[in-house]
């Protein structure tokens, strides 16, 4: 039956199967990415502005420092403190005796180690003492900066809430633009394999033939020699055609998709091409033939352009694929 087409329609017939098959494996890897991508989209919004504190009216006044420190500490400054002033006493007692240098340097010694135990609680309690008594006197200045605050604030509110808003509704677009390809992704893999299925059953390829990697070779062959289909398949070694091929179809797949879908005047010069030998075609069934590749022909162009179409509106994958 191959024998009654011309060698220009079967290699369109081949290219139309070539594409068909590369779509097939191309969409069949891109599924994958598609959904990673959909499931890894993120709502990006940055973190709330956060709200003033107003100020205490009556804030809470220090306690004692020796309120305010462990037992431990508090009960050595006071037991210093307490030998300390024993020795004084005894030291005045003793005046005219030889003993009197001895309870006064003891009395030091107490003094001054519970001098050096309360000195940092005393510095932190007058801090604490100051910064109280500054928040009574400033009170009214920091209500007024609070209401300052507050309006900056309220302001700020406003705009996180207009940017999370405009964050959802890209998200969810973008999600919607993703889940759009991805169903035209799959129903183009459905289509396809279909007409893939309606070119085979033309029965101008054998059986052992109907992979990607013999029609690469095959389209290859004839549109670089000016052998018949007959010798093609002659030379054909699948398993040495399957080994050569898989490498060079995994680099090429795509780029050759793309350069279809930029050449849709291809199509057309090949519709054009088919039919012209349609009508000179005096035979019936070698005229149906070229019927049923100008179809498959037109369906491979519109596959092409619905798959571009839907990247195109998904631009966000192009851009960060």
């Amino acid at each position: 039956m191959s024998q009654g087409i011309s060698r220009e329609a079967l290699l369109i017939y081949l290219n139309d199967i070539r594409m068909m098959e590369t779509l097939i494996v191309e969409n069949q890897k891109k599924l994958p990415k598609l959904q990673t991508r959909k499931n890894n989209m993120k709502l990006i919004v940055y973190d709330a502005p956060i709200s003033p504190i107003e100020p205490d009216k009556n804030p809470k006044k220090p306690t004692f420092f020796l309120l305010n420190i462990s037992k431990t500490v508090r009960w050595a400054i006071i037991k210093n403190l307490f030998f300390g002033l024993l020795f004084i006493v005894l030291s005045i007692l003793l005046l005219k005796s030889f003993l009197v240098i001895v309870t006064i340097i003891i009395a030091y010694i107490f003094l001054w180690d519970a001098f050096l135990k309360a000195k940092p609680y005393v510095k932190k309690y007058k801090e604490d003492l100051k910064n109280y008594e500054n928040l009574i006197e400033t009170y009214d200045d920091r209500v007024e900066q609070y209401n300052k605050n507050l309006q900056n604030y309220n302001k700020q509110l406003e705009q996180y809430n207009k940017n999370l808003d405009r964050a959802t509704k890209k998200l969810e677009n973008d999600k919607n633009k993703i889940t759009t390809l991805i169903n035209t992704v799959n129903d183009n893999i459905v289509t396809t394999q279909k007409n893939l299925q309606q070119a085979y059953s033309l029965n101008i390829i054998p059986a052992p033939y109907r992979n990607i990697q013999s029609i690469y070779y095959l389209y290859e062959y004839l549109s670089t020699s000016n052998e018949s289909l007959t010798s093609a398949l002659t030379h054909a070694d699948l398993e040495s055609i399957k080994q050569k091929l898989d490498k060079m179809i995994s680099l090429q797949g795509t780029m050759i998709i793309q350069q279809a879908q930029a050449n849709r005047a291809l199509f057309e010069q090949n519709q054009r091409i088919l039919e012209a030998a349609r009508n000179i075609e005096n035979n019936s069934a070698v005229a149906a033939q070229y019927s049923q590749i100008s179809a498959i022909n037109s369906e491979v162009s519109l596959i092409l352009q619905a798959e571009s179409l839907a990247y195109q509106e998904a631009d966000f994958w192009l851009r960060y694929n």
